[in-house]
């Protein structure tokens, strides 16, 4: 046992000398996690939720500064006054979701009358067409609000209606007859108008659509409380395959220099030089993951509730790469074939294991080929010891798959140098 020891440290210190080595394995996790889980929101993004918009008023009367002032007001949106240019650059650029225009015309075209000038326009990026859906509900929902507050007020509605009386005289597709009526119409709604006490008025029903109730509903605590939680069980995935593309270039090293084979001639069985080897790859996969969970806790609050859960989820999957690393280590007899055939297989293993784009974005065929790659697996394991808050139970079927995939590919490797060696 102390010979395995020795071993072990020996690799491990080795490890720690290599600085270019020892980025790959914990600096490069830990920039990915706060990288990425920074770009993705941190906390819960901006806190606000809001679309961003850049406005552009031509228009500049009292309708259009109120209309500006309401979607100002707005939580669902974030609003920045720009020129006509500067709005259309900037929504090229991707820096505004869209674009809005009250042009010259526009307060007058705020009302009963069908006026083919004075509309809004909205510039949108097409790659954020659901947001520029949602803008539109929310213009729509504005203009309304003004419309309905501008009718409710006698003096201000009278205001129209010389407007719309010219409009429907000046109107050549309207029959004589018909424009007589909406003439007739005119002048009873302005006498209306003028006769009723404004009290009472305003104090009768409103236009108004359906009315809408608000349920705030409560975060699902289950759920991952940041994009720090996460990006960094995947971390801990970029680690341990640093370690394991580490320590199996650090074996096949050995055994071109003939390091391995003056341990052989040694008191040393090949059972326990190979077991040395193991461990030191155990306890650096380990010390990752723990230095990782460590740094994400404590910097960014990632939940950790369950250490009995999280100790079974280290274990197997630091033993799972033990095996893979035992594998790698066989693939060529140079320090670069095996480097470079390591990462192929590892950044494959990643790619379709969730360790580059997340799982949930893959088409459905994709989904089910990641159950063959440890990363995915070993990700399950992490996020379930973390923020999913899995229990043994939960946890037993992610641990199992690594644990024998590690065998398989332990036994695999063992049996490969065997005939090396040979």
């Amino acid at each position: 046992m102390r010979g395995i020891l020795t071993l072990a440290l020996k690799d491990l210190l080795l490890i720690w000398r290599d600085k270019f080595g020892l980025f790959w394995i914990l600096g490069f996790p830990v920039i990915y996690a706060v990288f990425f889980g920074s770009v993705l929101g941190g906390g819960h993004g901006d806190g606000s939720g809001a679309t961003s918009i850049a406005l552009t008023d031509e228009d500049q009367t009292e309708f259009s500064q109120e209309f500006t002032a309401r979607l100002a007001s707005s939580e669902a949106l974030s609003v920045t006054p720009m020129t006509r240019e500067e709005g259309r650059e900037a929504v090229r650029l991707g820096r505004q979701a869209a674009q809005v225009v009250l042009p010259t015309g526009f307060g007058e075209s705020l009302g009963f009358g069908g006026q083919e000038e004075g509309g809004l326009e909205i510039a949108i990026d097409p790659s954020r067409r659901a947001e520029g859906a949602y803008l539109q509900g929310i213009l729509m929902s504005t203009t309304f609000e003004m419309i309905t507050d501008r009718f409710m007020d006698p003096e201000r509605a009278r205001e129209w209606l010389p407007d719309l009386r010219r409009d429907v005289e000046e109107a050549p597709e309207i029959p004589g007859l018909q424009r007589d009526v909406l003439l007739q119409f005119y002048d009873a709604l302005d006498k209306f108008l003028g006769d009723i006490d404004p009290d009472i008025y305003q104090s009768g029903p409103a236009l108004q659509g359906p009315r809408v109730e608000a349920v705030s509903v409560t975060r699902d605590p289950s759920g991952p409380q940041s994009a720090y939680e996460i990006m960094f069980p995947v971390a801990m995935l970029w680690g341990l395959m640093g370690c394991t593309a580490g320590f199996a270039i650090s074996l096949v090293r050995e055994r071109s220099r003939g390091t391995l084979l003056r341990l052989r001639v040694s008191p040393l069985s090949r059972a326990q030089i190979l077991a040395g080897k193991g461990l030191a790859c155990f306890l650096a996969c380990s010390a990752v993951i723990v230095m990782l969970l460590a740094l994400g806790r404590f910097l960014f609050n990632i939940r950790f509730e369950n250490p009995p859960a999280f100790a079974l989820a280290l274990a197997c999957t630091s033993l799972a790469f033990v095996g893979i690393m035992m594998l790698l280590s066989t693939l060529g007899r140079t320090e670069e074939a095996v480097g470079g055939s390591s990462w192929a297989v590892l950044l494959l293993f990643g790619m379709v294991g969730g360790a580059m784009i997340p799982r949930f974005v893959m088409p459905l065929w994709m989904q089910a080929l990641s159950n063959f790659s440890p990363i995915s697996w070993g990700i399950r394991a992490m996020e379930g010891a973390t923020w999913r808050g899995f229990t043994l139970v939960e946890l037993a079927p992610a641990c199992g798959v690594l644990l024998l995939f590690g065998a398989v590919c332990f036994s695999l490797g063992v049996a490969i140098l065997s005939r090396h060696e040979t």
